[in-house]
């Protein structure tokens, strides 16, 4: 059975699975992470810069509800940890194992490496929670007249998986993308000034309270 199959046996409102998987879908592109912790429990790992983004944390519960994924935690169980000298927070949302949960995993891991699935379609809602959790917004030298260059952070990712993220930013009429190189021998996304009103434009809407702070808009001088 295919994730799409197995969504589709969810008797609940379509509109609703909808949103739910596009949300998840965006989560685990970002900084989202599926991992067994035990035979009869697997977690939702999701790493933040801080533990004031609680609102989004709640949000992507809710949506793994609504896919059939109850938590076994009310709360996320939250640790500090340290990565690359940055701090950062992870929040872990641990559920029973489901189908849902393993064919997820296998549709976005080969050999413990996240890929992009060939079927990935990004959606405003999945590209909202991708840069939410992985995306960061810029004042070219630090003044809004200047513009706006926006990064998502992609460097785990493969030139091929890549290629697919770009082919689907473009359905947004989002071009021109440049692949910026990092230390860590991978590429994050740039989103260049000319393009970064329209991507703010279409994630604005679905972005939590929490997060607005990354919406940036160019301040064209009169």
């Amino acid at each position: 059975m295919t994730y799409t199959d197995k969504l589709n046996t969810l008797q609940i409102d379509t509109e609703e699975i909808r949103h739910a998987d596009e949300i998840l879908d965006g989560v685990i592109l970002s900084d989202g992470h599926l991992c067994r912790v035990s035979n009869i429990h697997a977690a939702f790992d999701i790493s933040l810069s801080g533990d004031q983004h609680i609102d989004w944390i709640y949000r992507i519960k809710d949506s793994l509800s609504y896919l059939g994924i109850p938590m076994i935690n009310h709360d996320p169980k939250i640790s500090n940890a340290v990565s690359h000298g940055m701090p950062y927070t992870k929040l872990r949302l641990i559920s029973p194992r489901s189908e849902i949960l393993f064919i997820a995993h296998n549709r976005w891991y080969m050999n413990k490496i996240k890929f992009v699935p060939e079927d990935f379609i990004l959606t405003p809602i999945s590209l909202a929670n991708w840069f939410m959790g992985d995306g960061s917004s810029t004042y070219n030298n630090q003044n809004a007249m200047h513009g706006v260059r926006i990064n998502l952070s992609t460097e785990k990712f493969s030139s091929h998986d890549l290629d697919l993220l770009e082919a689907q930013l473009a359905k947004f009429e989002i071009y021109d993308i440049a692949r910026v190189l990092c230390e860590c021998g991978g590429y994050r996304l740039m989103i260049k000034t000319d393009f970064s009103s329209k991507f703010m434009d279409v994630v604005e809407p679905h972005m939590v309270t929490s997060f607005k702070y990354k919406i940036k808009r160019t301040q064209w001088q009169p």
